[in-house]
């Protein structure tokens, strides 16, 4: 345990040097693999006091890991950044301050490399998975107490948060995939539920950045412990957040999907329970999908969700576990296979076609189940039959071959099929087409025909298709050529035109093509349309020019064009009808008409749903129409407004096409004729069956009103007796739902206009007697089918019809005369209002609370009978708790918020009760098992607890009793996040803040009711109770002084937190909490160490950098105090953390000038160094020697006793190691100081004291090493002595290269070594130049590189080249020291170096031996 202690030790600490952290980690892991076999019940049995000590240690090694990953977390992206060079202002600062640290804080932001960080993060994030799985193995088997989900939690999400730090090395990523998916494995069930409960989300998020996260749950899907809880997990997640799909995000929209994809195969692999799964998602899976797709740019997105949900449900070997799933399925495939065939109307799109296609031929549904819906299923499978993919035809054929074996003698002549009968059979016709490729296909085509029995040759008894060839001359351009005259036909070309302007992309060609159009319907007006070719030739004109209003570079163009053919047409009508009689019939010509019929689907071809340019032109046509019959003229003015409604007709003639582009565009064109005479055509829709058309239509009369400057019921009364008229012909009973919905929520609309714009009458008598009728049916009908299940559309008709009617009963109350002479109407609507209280539908129920709480404000009191026909129901419900159901008790809630004072506070014992006995054990530890939003008793705990808050003032006595429950309840399902019963607590708790608070102050050292109440703050929703915490912020700092123990303090620490995190602002006003936890952190956290890690060596850092005044910055007085606390202290009382941190401060004050020399100061500063020199503990000797380095490098100073022992010993590596950074910064500073030293004897120089360090410690490699760095560092300095350097760096070459333990490091710094060397005869060539031009006697003589110095180079050359072992062939070694080869034979008096055979020998050798080695042929 000492062991793994220290271990965890090394860890936990984010700035120690490198390469303590990686070896720490493969220590823990060691240990902990060994711990996990060795602790095993069957192995050995381990002492109780050890088995607890253990299992603490483990526990707060994980709590440790935790906050380790975090940091890991923040210092990876930091890595990251600076290497890609996206690192902004404040990091760069803040790398800035490392580097000017003696000792730097953050040592990776200090570093050189940075890549040798990241490598050691990664090596940590490695192995984090696996630590923590072997923890939770031991701490199991121990029976110790497992983490919770805030710990756990916490691990996954910065485990997720950390992916970016391993791009580029694939083989970490599936590592720590692999592992962390087995240490989701060793959770406990409720801890794995909540940490994924609370972190889908973020989870979702990291995965739309980095997809490869997908990993993590494609590996529990497939781990049998994980697959079902984490199904129904992501299910939930995805099935409430489909909307994620309408994003124009593609990266989102493609995760969720291949997310979706995955989930449902997961579905489709559970053993068991998939119908439970699958059902309670099924609606919006299978029906709410087609209105989503609808508004969405793109509806495959939509359409793939029950496309691979049934392909999963039916692939190989899955079929035989889906009879549940049949019968969960049934209700819904009137709506699903209606909402397909919808889709295929409304799309042309050919992949989504398919996608329908597949959707409706793969419903997994027995065949007998299929037969009512044979209607919606036939389109389907012509298109099926149609389709050029070969699996889309043969899954067609599958599908009509199932049904011709097993339906009694199938009928293509039947009234259903009848349609597509004649289509059905051609389509079998093409399959039978021979070849090899469509071998299969046929086969299948041919068995159906068989089996059909000659009953597909009734299809010749149908009207055949005939093709229509006119009579009429074409249209024609003559053409003269030199000896004859001919004519082209302009219709190929007129559709040439019209394809480059549907082709957005050919805008080279669109002016050539639009100048044509224009061309030639200028021609066809002039010359005048008077056939059948020349009308259909002028209609394809117009279109071309209807294509190309949306066309940006066309578009003024082409509207300009159409308008100026709307003036001339309708100039032309206004000119006949004036040369007429005027008591004719307004006649319009077939050209006019043409153009009218033409001129509205500009709003129909509409690319990417935009149609701004369409409606612009429309109503510049309409003003165009209404400007020419302005004047005196009213026969004029009379034609005119005939062709303004002809043009009307026209978009009304669209609506009735079955076309849906046709509709929209025929309201469209509707909706832009705003007068007085559309109102009535409008107020038609106020009755539709749609509750979309209803809606726009309300709205648009509010508008129009709005605009009118009258008031809405002015604006509406010409219209209600139409409407009413309509509504009153008939019973409601004679109409289908969906119309009996219609007429009673437009007769709601009228009531509800004030001032009323109906009136008493028998007839509203009798609609409203009707409406409660309707009211008063059950919404669930008898089953109409073996399958004993109700179809989703009758139950969703029949709660929309009751919610209708209820608000239509509402909307009545107001007529209080009317209700008055009525009483046993008004009992039977109030008795509706209470009972649809409690219905299962929601609508239902907000409709049926309206209407009370409507009813109560203008009846201050009830009848008693009533009330109590009203109650009777839940206070018989409440007498038992196993008679408990949810939409009992949120009636309940619903009744106490309309009748508090009806109600006795004694009723809360009563709940608490039930809560308790609903709250048991095994109740509780199921439901944290599972997703506790789909659990029915964590549904009725919530609605229990949400009747608390309802209930009269005097039900603050059980504020605290109430609150127990909940925390003995929190506590049962290991709750340490907000839960299901947060939300109700939190209105509960807000209602008597002060009574709360008081209850939490009582249990302040429970942690579990703190826990509880951190909850509630977490929440937010609780606005008064957290205020009232903030302001008793003295009672929280009384606590942390009270706290015997640092533990003790621990749940005030944490509300503090929460209330801070709610409130940034609070904490600043809080002295008194302030001061209270400088206490509790004094006492429990602080180690000694000095603020100036934290505060004063920064501020001195960034003053020092702001000014060039080093006075300006540090005071006199602070000299002084300094002086006294540090440099005459002795420095063996300090801890070597605090020395450390001393030695920087004493070493920005030198290295700005202070103290100033000639001071008092100077000399006790010079003894405070001095002393420290012969400190033995490495990370102090290498701080002192640096802060010596600077305060004997000052300009002028020579102290020769003291500044060349500094020099020697920094010259020699330190014998446990590398020399730190800290060092050779020392060492750097002082060289150049050397250099300056006069002295007497020339073996006392610089240069000859580095050579003979070289050779006295050529057996040390890192000694070696050192100095080739410092020579490298120090080039310019050390050029003046390379006679002395060059030989000892082309004998020490081969130590550096081929020394066995050399590494990649050591051999890359010879070639640094040999690049220097060439650099150094560069320069010394060039001097030379330089120095004959000067004397041109050519006196002048320099020091050249010695023969057999440069055979030495030359040689390690080549043998590197020729070297086989691969670790000499890293990258970027071969290619540079073949480069250097070339360009030392280049040089001047290097041509004639003689390469020594011998370094081929072995190369040769090798050779040799591979080819004996080869087997003859």
């Amino acid at each position: 345990m000492k062991v793994l202690r220290f271990g965890c030790l090394r860890l936990s600490d984010s700035s120690a040097p490198q390469g303590i952290v990686s070896a720490a980690s493969r220590t823990v892991v060691y240990i902990l693999e060994a711990l996990s076999v060795k602790v095993r019940p069957s192995e050995v049995s381990i002492p109780q006091e050890i088995s607890t000590k253990l299992s603490v240690l483990l526990h707060a090694m994980l709590e440790m890991m935790c906050t380790r990953l975090q940091s890991s977390v923040i210092i990876g992206e930091r890595l990251v950044a600076l290497k890609d060079g996206t690192a902004n202002e404040e990091l760069k600062q803040m790398v800035t301050l490392e580097q000017s640290r003696t000792i730097p804080v953050l040592g990776y932001l200090a570093a050189e490399n940075y890549e040798h960080f990241l490598a050691e993060e990664r090596l940590f994030l490695r192995g984090i998975p696996t630590i923590v799985k072997f923890g939770l193995q031991i701490i199991r088997t121990l029976n110790g107490r497992v983490p919770d989900a805030d710990v756990m939690g916490r691990l996954f999400k910065n485990l997720c948060l950390a992916i970016p730090i391993l791009r580029g090395d694939p083989q970490s990523e599936t590592h720590i995939y692999k592992q962390t998916m087995e240490m989701f494995v060793e959770m406990e069930p409720h801890v794995f539920q909540e940490v994924w409960t609370k972190y889908m989300l973020m989870y979702f998020d990291c995965l739309i950045a980095h997809p490869s996260l997908m990993s993590i749950v494609q590996l529990l899907y497939n781990n049998p412990a994980t697959t079902a809880s984490l199904t129904g997990l992501v299910l939930r997640h995805l099935v409430d957040n489909l909307e994620a799909l309408l994003e124009t995000n593609g990266q989102t929209v493609a995760v969720a999907i291949r997310l979706l994809r995955l989930t449902f195969m997961s579905v489709a692999n559970l053993p068991e329970g998939i119908d439970r799964l699958l059902a309670p998602h099924l609606p919006r899976l299978l029906v709410d999908i087609f209105p989503m797709a609808a508004r969405s740019q793109d509806a495959r997105n939509f359409l793939c969700v029950p496309h691979y949900l049934f392909r999963a449900l039916g692939s190989k070997g899955q079929t035989n576990k889906f009879d549940a799933i049949h019968k969960e399925i049934y209700p819904f495939l009137a709506e699903l296979l209606d909402g397909v065939n919808r889709a295929l109307e409304l799309t042309e799109d050919p992949v989504q076609r398919e996608q329908l296609v597949e959707i409706a031929l793969t419903t997994p549904a027995r065949l007998q189940y299929l037969v009512p819906y044979l209607t919606l299923l036939w389109r389907p499978l012509v298109l099926a039959l149609n389709s050029k993919t070969p699996d889309v035809v043969k899954q067609g054929l599958r599908t009509l071959e199932l049904a011709s074996e097993n339906l009694p003698l199938p009928d293509l002549l039947d009234p259903s099929a009848e349609p597509v009968a004649k289509e059905l059979v051609l389509a079998l016709h093409r399959a039978l087409k021979p070849g090899s490729a469509n071998a299969e296909t046929a086969q299948m085509a041919s068995r159906i025909l068989g089996r059909l029995g000659g009953r597909n040759r009734r299809i010749l008894s149908f009207p055949p298709t005939l093709s229509y060839e006119q009579t009429t001359r074409p249209v024609t351009l003559p053409v003269e050529f030199t000896s004859h005259m001919a004519s082209l036909h302009l219709g190929p070309t007129c559709d040439v035109a019209i394809t480059i302007l549907k082709d957005v992309k050919a805008s080279s060609y669109h002016d050539a093509a639009f100048n044509f159009i224009r061309i030639q319907i200028f021609s066809l007006l002039h010359k005048g349309i008077d056939d059948q070719s020349s009308e259909e030739f002028f209609v394809r004109c117009i279109e071309g020019a209807i294509y190309a209003i949306h066309l940006s570079n066309l578009e003024p163009a082409a509207s300009e064009l159409l308008r100026e053919i709307s003036k001339s047409l309708s100039e032309m009508e206004l000119a006949k009808e004036a040369n007429t009689q005027s008591q004719r019939r307004f006649m319009v010509n077939s050209v006019t008409t043409l153009f009218f019929e033409t001129i509205v689907t500009v709003l129909v071809h509409r690319p990417s749903g935009s149609d701004e340019n369409a409606r612009r032109l429309i109503a510049n046509i309409i003003q165009d129409l209404h400007d020419r019959g302005q004047g005196e003229d009213k026969d004029r003015a009379r034609w005119t407004s005939i062709l303004i409604m002809h043009l009307l007709t026209k978009f009304q003639s669209l609506c009735y096409n079955a076309d849906w582009k046709c509709k929209i565009a025929g309201a469209t064109g509707i909706s832009i004729f705003i007068s007085d005479q559309i109102n009535l055509v409008f107020a038609l829709d106020l009755k539709s069956p749609t509750k979309l058309v209803r809606e726009t239509t309300q709205a648009r009369f509010e508008l129009l009103a709005e605009l009118a400057g009258l008031k809405l019921a002015d604006f509406m009364k010409p219209a209600v007796e139409k409407i009413a008229s309509n509504i009153f012909g008939k019973p409601l009973r004679m109409f289908l739902p969906p119309t009996q919905i219609g007429y009673m929520e437009a007769m709601t609309y009228l009531l509800r206009i004030e001032p009323s714009l109906l009136s008493i009458s028998e007839e509203l008598l009798r609609l409203i007697s009707e409406a409660v009728g309707l009211g008063e049916l059950d919404e669930a009908h008898p089953p109409v089918h073996p399958m004993h299940k109700i179809s989703r559309r009758v139950m969703v008709l029949s709660a929309q019809t009751k919610a209708a009617a209820i608000r239509l009963i509402t909307a009545s109350l107001i007529v209080v005369e009317f209700f008055n002479k009525h009483q046993n109407l008004r009992q039977r609507a109030t008795a509706l209002l209470f009972k649809a209280l409690y219905s299962s539908d929601k609508e239902v129920k907000l409709a049926a609370h309206d209407g009370l709480k409507f009813l109560l404000t203008h009846q201050s009191r009830l009848p008693r009978e009533h009330l109590q026909a009203g109650l009777r129901p839940v206070l018989m419900n409440l007498a038992d708790a196993s008679k408990l159901t949810t939409d009992s008790l949120e009636g309940l809630a619903r009744l106490l918020g309309l009748l508090t004072n009806y109600f006795k506070v004694e009723i809360a014992s009563k709940l608490i009760d039930h809560f308790a006995a609903l709250a048991n054990d095994e109740n509780l530890r199921s439901a944290a098992y599972g997703p506790m939003a789909d659990n029915d008793i964590i549904r009725k705990l919530v609605r229990l607890l949400n009747i608390f808050h309802l209930l009269p003032r005097a039900a603050i006595v059980y504020l605290d009793p109430v609150m127990q429950q909940v925390v003995q309840a929190e506590t049962k399902i290991h709750a340490v996040s907000p839960t299901p019963f947060t939300p109700p607590m939190s209105a509960f708790l807000d209602g008597f803040p002060e009574e709360a608070v008081k209850i939490l102050f009582s249990h302040i050292k429970d942690s579990r009711w703190v826990q509880s109440f951190r909850h509630v703050i977490q929440e937010g929703t609780a606005t008064r109770f957290i205020q009232e915490l903030k302001d008793k912020g003295s009672h929280l700092a009384e606590r942390l002084e009270e706290a015997e123990h640092g533990h003790a303090g621990v749940p005030s620490i944490l509300l503090c937190l929460d209330l801070a995190k709610s409130d940034p602002n609070w904490m600043a006003g809080k002295s008194d909490i302030l001061d209270a936890l400088k206490v509790v952190w004094a006492s429990q956290f602080t180690t000694g160490m000095d603020d100036s890690a934290v505060i004063v060596i920064p501020l001195m850092t960034a003053e020092f950098r702001q000014t060039v005044i080093p006075d300006d910055v540090v005071s006199d007085g602070f000299m002084t105090k300094i002086s006294g606390k540090v440099w005459k202290v002795p420095t063996s009382q300090w801890p070597h953390d605090v020395l450390i941190e001393l030695l920087q401060v004493t070493s920005i004050l030198i290295l700005h000038g202070l103290p100033k020399p000639g001071t008092d100061t100077r000399p006790l500063v010079a003894r405070y160094i001095w002393d420290l020199l012969r400190e033995a503990r490495p990370m102090v000797r290498s701080t002192i020697s640096l802060t010596a380095a600077r305060f004997f490098s000052v300009e002028g100073l020579v102290a020769d006793k003291f500044q060349r022992p500094l020099w020697q010993g920094l010259l020699k590596a330190p014998q446990d190691g590398e020399a730190s950074p800290i060092s050779r910064q020392a060492l750097d500073i002082m060289t150049p100081v050397m250099t300056r030293l006069p002295v007497n004897d020339s073996t006392l120089k610089w240069d000859y004291q580095i050579c003979r360090t070289l050779g006295e410690e050529q057996h040390n490699i890192v000694t070696v090493v050192h100095i080739y760095r410092l020579i490298l560092r120090h080039s310019d300095l050390c050029y003046q002595s390379r006679e002395l350097f060059i030989p000892q760096i082309a004998s020490g070459l081969n130590k550096l290269g081929f020394n066995a333990g050399n590494t990649p490091e050591t051999r890359a710094l010879a070639l640094d070594l040999i690049e220097l060397i060439i650099s150094w005869q560069r320069k010394a060539s060039e001097e030379q130049v330089n120095a004959m031009v000067v004397d041109s006697s050519g006196g002048t003589s320099s020091w050249t590189i010695p023969l057999q110095v440069k055979e030495s180079i030359v040689t390690y050359l080549v043998r590197f080249s020729l070297s086989s072992n691969e670790t000499y062939s890293k990258p970027g070694l071969n290619s540079r020291h073949l480069v250097q080869l070339k360009t030392l034979c280049g040089l001047p008096d290097w041509s004639a170096v003689n390469i020594r055979t011998t370094a081929f020998a072995r190369a040769f050798e090798m050779v040799c031996q591979s080819y004996r080695c080869r087997p003859l042929c």
